[in-house]
């Protein structure tokens, strides 16, 4: 069932253009990189103020700042709304 899938899967016009392509595939895993640095790089800081680093730093502009970063990270358009309190 597996090997059915995958084979369906490799015959794809994605997969063959990323196969074919000197450019294609090294764009598309730069891309997935940057979203995950984005990601993580995002919700780090967001944690550690929340456990209460930087205590000095208001929540909502950080958490304004760092949630767009995030969804950009991970392509996505949901809004995330700030915690009570």
């Amino acid at each position: 069932m597996i090997d059915e899938w995958a084979a369906a899967l490799e015959a794809t016009d994605l997969a063959t253009t990323l196969r074919g392509s000197v450019w294609a595939y090294p764009l598309v895993n730069a891309a997935h990189i940057l979203g995950v640095a984005l990601l993580v790089g995002a919700t780090v800081p967001l944690d550690l103020r929340l456990l209460g680093a930087w205590r000095s730093l208001p929540l909502g502009p950080l958490w304004r700042v760092l949630t767009a970063r995030r969804r950009r990270g991970c392509g996505s358009p949901a809004r995330y709304r700030l915690p009570p309190g």
